[in-house]
Parts: structure tokens; C-alpha cells; sequence
């Protein structure tokens, strides 16, 4: 008479050992996990990059305009700062959790592989931020260059200002040098626009878009910036913003040129105007505007 056990199919493969392929199954599903968990780590990764220098280069370019105490109070390049850290704790995080990932999978896989074998090699090859940033560096490249070039840009505007003032300028004078095109900032964008059109007879009404209307219905760290598009003495018939191009976006979204309708910005005069316009119209070629020539 056969025992109990013959009659009966093990119930899991742990009485007859690992099903076959098991192993490499599991291997396989970890390796998904920690590429997931790698491409999770890449956007923060970039743009805690580019924030963090973005609100260094800030600060320097304002020091050296106009002095440390200036520099220490400006908002904006605080809030450029504590965003890009806490982009960069998200990507670390990220790492962390493919670290945890790799090790949870060699013990899954049980007693190592003999020692100065290839597959020990490449089971204790840990993900690290240097080996990511190298494996990506086409991909970084492409992303940073023209956020590079626009912070360059921006920090000339600050080093060559000579004054600065709040003048009204028709809100399609006002020219942005950069494109709307992450998630976020267009979704900020829609959000506002669809906030202003609910006031939009009411600005109508108001012609000029005040400071004190700007913070109530487009509220902001910073004023919109602008450099007049001009050599000389001429008045300028557009300008360049560098600082608040969601706003301005989410304005021309909601009005038209016929509104007639003009808004109070900080205009940066500078003493190399030539040379600073170039640097801008360069940001705008590469998010794929047209440049805007001083007539």
C-alpha cells in the first residue's frame, strides 16, 4: 500500500525543492523592480540639479550685484534652493530603495556564488549615483543644456543690471524665453488661467494689471521680470522676461491683444544691452522661439 504522500501531488514546491526556473523568475522580477525604481529616480534626480543651481547661480549673481544682504533676502533663490534639495532627497530616497531591493534579492537567492565568479560580480555590483549619472549622461546632457544656458543668462542680467524700476508694459510686449512644456508647470499654468478667467471682466475693467492685482490674482515669490528690447534710449516695443513666464503664459491665455490690457513689471535696464539680449535670444532659440532683434 503506498504511504499517504504518494497519493497526493506536493501542494507548493517546497517538499521537492524550487520549481524549475524559479530562481531566474525571481531574478528577473527583481531586476524590473530596481530598473523601475532607477527611472523613478532620474526626474528628480535632473531637476533637483537644475534647482539647486539655479538658486546658487542666483545668489552669486545678486551678491555680486548688489552685495551679500541683497542677495540673502531674495526669496527666489531660496525657494530654488529648498526645491532642488528636496528633489535631490527624493532621488536619493529612490536609490536607498534599489539598494534595499538588490539585497532583499541576494537573499532570495540563497548562499553565494563561488568566490571571483562572474555572477558574484555582478550580483554585488550595487546601483550608484555616480555609475546612474554616467550610464545617463547623453540624457542629462540634453535635458540641462538649455536650463544651463538660461541660468547663465539670467545671472548676466543681475551682473550687468544698472537699474530697475515698475513700469506698465502691454501684456503682449512681453515676450517669454522660455517654453511651457513640464507637466507641472503647464498644469500651474491651466489652473491659473482658468482662476483669472473668472475675474476677466474685472481686469478688463482695471487696463492696468497692478502689483497689488498681480499678487492677489497671480500670486508669486518674485515680480515678473522683463529687459526692454532696445540699444538705447528708444522706447522699446517688446521685452524679454526672464522671471514669470507661467504668468505671462496663463495671461495671453486668457486675453487678447484687443483687452488693450497692460501690467506693472520690473524692467532691468543693463549696461551691455547688446550682449545681454544676445545670451537671451539664445535661450529662446533653443526652446524653439524666434529671437527679437532691438529695432
Amino acid at each position: 500500500m503506498p504511504a499517504p504522500n504518494d497519493r497526493l501531488p506536493p501542494s507548493n514546491g517546497s517538499q521537492h525543492g524550487p520549481k524549475p526556473g524559479g530562481s531566474d523568475n525571481q531574478s528577473s522580477m527583481d531586476e524590473h523592480k530596481r530598473g523601475a525604481i532607477l527611472l523613478l529616480a532620474g526626474p528628480p534626480l535632473v531637476l533637483g540639479l537644475l534647482w539647486v543651481g539655479s538658486g546658487v547661480a542666483k545668489l552669486l549673481g545678486l551678491a555680486q550685484a548688489e552685495g551679500w544682504g541683497t542677495a540673502l533676502r531674495d526669496s527666489s533663490s531660496w525657494v530654488d534652493l529648498v526645491l532642488g534639495l528636496l528633489l535631490l532627497g527624493v532621488a536619493s530616497a529612490c536609490f536607498a530603495a534599489t539598494r534595499r531591493a538588490q539585497a532583499e534579492g541576494a537573499a532570495r537567492a540563497g548562499p553565494p556564488a563561488p568566490a571571483g565568479s562572474a555572477a558574484e560580480a555582478e550580483d554585488q555590483k550595487a546601483p550608484s549615483l555616480a555609475s546612474y549619472l554616467f550610464d545617463k549622461r547623453g540624457e542629462l546632457t540634453d535635458l540641462e543644456l538649455k536650463d544651463a544656458v538660461m541660468t547663465k543668462a539670467i545671472v548676466d542680467v543681475h551682473r550687468h543690471r544698472t537699474s530697475k524700476s515698475i513700469v506698465a508694459v502691454p501684456l503682449f510686449a512681453l515676450h517669454p524665453i522660455h517654453v511651457i512644456d513640464r507637466e507641472s508647470a503647464i498644469a500651474t499654468t491651466e489652473q491659473r488661467a482658468r482662476e483669472l478667467a473668472e475675474h476677466a471682466d474685472e481686469l478688463r475693467a482695471a487696463g492696468t494689471l497692478t502689483v497689488q492685482l498681480l499678487a492677489e490674482h497671480l500670486p508669486s515669490v518674485s515680480m515678473i521680470k522683463a529687459v526692454p528690447v532696445t540699444l538705447g534710449s528708444a522706447e522699446p516695443e517688446a521685452y524679454l522676461a526672464f522671471e514669470g513666464n507661467g504668468r505671462i503664459a496663463a495671461l495671453q491665455a486668457t486675453f487678447t491683444p484687443d483687452d488693450d490690457l497692460s501690467l506693472e513689471v520690473e524692467r532691468y535696464d543693463v549696461d551691455e544691452p547688446e550682449k545681454v539680449l544676445r545670451r537671451l535670444n539664445r535661450v529662446r532659440r533653443l526652446n524653439g522661439l524666434t529671437s527679437l532683434e532691438p529695432r
